[in-house]
């Protein structure tokens, strides 16, 4: 057993070296492009430029190595986690290259700009795709990997866990702990712009499935942690129209009986590795994504997944039948009772959810991923004729008017993995030590002039590069609206 170990962590350790990107992922990738323009030219790139940081609250820049956004933007959860996430890939991997984008942590995937009847010049870039893959956006991993130091750590705890509960000792029951909320609106609420139940497919899903835990307990274990986090849609006093999410009559009795669905505390993540199966159901907000299921694949469990349509970055690579199985309640108790009494299948979708952890939810892999988003859309939109030409950097930010924005500079301290306390595993708001500095866009302009007069120690040289290529170029204020243009000083 200690030698099957210890080749175990060899191989684990070999596939954490992996930097690739799986083909499909890259294709998936490259087409969700596709819809938007291309740029061509150096003023393409300027329009693109201006226009993403026309917008504070969702811009993210990367240029020399820092990743700079405004304060605004840290407003938002996970906007925040989200730049400590890029800031650990950019403090790691020197390769990243300068870039600018729009992200939208919103869990629907939806972003305001490209939310209208005509698609936005650009996209943003998206954690999660509620309704499927053609909805628009690029996909990038959601914030709850938090850096690349933190999901490295955590899933060498967690493996080691995993590796010490054989197969056959664990329990032979599909497990997931939650909650489920009323999500309910009246029709007239101005704050949304769906029917009543437009947010109810993920509490829903998750009441069914607890439902299965009362008629199938020898096979299900799907319950809230929490009595008071286990308050479900009365569908009575708030019904669906169009007969939307009806209930059995096993989900009516949960729901009017929470206790029945109801085991009191939080059960860390390791402590999953107790199950033979594990269950990623939608999610409570808006029935898209879940962070649950970024623990899963490195178990050492079959992973099965609620029928759903939400799609993240790394579906494209994911096979029915062999990396996971697709349940809802008709076919929960059976998939389990199967897997039972199929040894063989149920060997084949472990050995295949693990090596979704191998090639694509290592850290490495994830920062081989986030790096090909950021070259894709350097390519797509022409950045590298604009930012990877410091004297046109230069002329772009001196051109600008930045006096509203807040910007900051976010730095990750890299932290060995021994330093994390096993409890911070468990939290679900870790605190980072991700610092701020504050910078301007004068600053960066005097960062890539001093780059540009490097390259050309000749200060008429950079003066005829300055003027040869910009003369005709235009930037507009960031105080003025889009579309505005201004012509460049000099």
């Amino acid at each position: 057993m200690r030698r099957y170990a210890g080749l175990w962590l060899a191989a684990a350790w070999a596939y954490d070296q992996h930097t690739g990107v799986d083909a499909r992922i890259r294709r998936a990738l490259k087409k969700s492009l596709e819809p938007y323009p291309k740029g061509e030219s150096k003023d393409d790139a300027v329009h693109y430029l201006r226009d993403v940081l026309s917008f504070p609250e969702s811009a993210v820049l990367v240029y020399d190595h820092h990743v700079i956004v405004d304060r605004r933007f840290l407003r938002q959860e996970k906007n925040r986690k989200h730049v400590n996430f890029l800031a650990s890939i950019v403090a790691k991997q020197k390769s990243i290259k300068n870039a600018a984008y729009a992200f939208s942590g919103n869990s629907t995937g939806f972003c305001g700009r490209d939310m209208g009847a005509k698609r936005a010049p650009y996209p943003c870039l998206i954690i999660a795709k509620a309704y499927g893959a053609k909805q628009p956006g690029v996909l990038v991993p959601n914030p709850y990997h938090q850096d690349l130091d933190y999901w490295s750590a955590l899933r060498d705890h967690i493996k080691a866990r995993a590796s010490s509960r054989p197969w056959k000792t664990r329990l032979p029951l599909v497990f997931w702990r939650g909650n489920v909320l009323d999500r309910w609106h009246a029709p007239d609420d101005p704050r949304y712009a769906g029917d009543s139940c437009e947010n109810e497919f993920g509490n829903h899903a998750r009441l069914a499935a607890m439902a299965e835990s009362v008629l199938h307990p020898d096979l299900v274990d799907v319950k809230c942690f929490s009595k008071h986090k286990c308050r479900a849609r009365d569908p009575d006093e708030r019904p669906c129209p169009d007969e939307q999410y009806l209930y059995s009559d096993t989900m009516r009795r949960v729901q009017r009986n929470s206790s029945l669905i109801t085991d009191h505390g939080h059960v860390a993540k390791e402590n999953y590795t107790r199950y033979k199966y594990v269950l990623n159901l939608p999610g409570s907000t808006s029935g898209s994504y879940s962070r649950n299921l970024n623990h899963l694949w490195f178990l050492g469990s079959v992973v099965l997944f609620w029928k759903a349509r939400f799609s993240e970055w790394y579906f494209p690579a994911l096979t029915e039948g062999e990396t996971h199985l697709t349940v809802d309640s008709s076919t929960l108790a059976d998939a389990v009772r199967m897997l039972e009494e199929n040894t063989k299948d149920a060997r084949v979708l472990r050995e295949k959810a693990s090596d979704v952890d191998h090639r694509i939810m290592c850290p490495s892999c994830l920062a081989a991923y986030v790096s090909e988003v950021i070259d894709e859309v350097r390519a797509h939109f022409a950045l590298s004729k604009l930012l990877d030409d410091p004297c046109a950097t230069h002329a772009f930010f001196d051109a600008l008017n930045c006096q509203r924005r807040d910007l900051v500079i976010i730095r990750a301290t890299a932290r060995p993995a021994g330093s994390f306390d096993v409890s911070e595993f468990m939290h679900r708001r870790l605190t980072t030590n991700t610092t701020f500095a504050k910078t301007t866009c004068h600053e960066i302009a005097s960062r890539a002039h001093l780059q540009c007069r490097q390259r050309d120690r000749s200060i008429l040289g950079w003066l005829r590069a300055k003027l040869g290529g910009w003369h005709a170029a235009q930037v507009p204020s960031l105080d003025e609206p889009p579309g505005t243009r201004r012509r460049l000083r000099g």
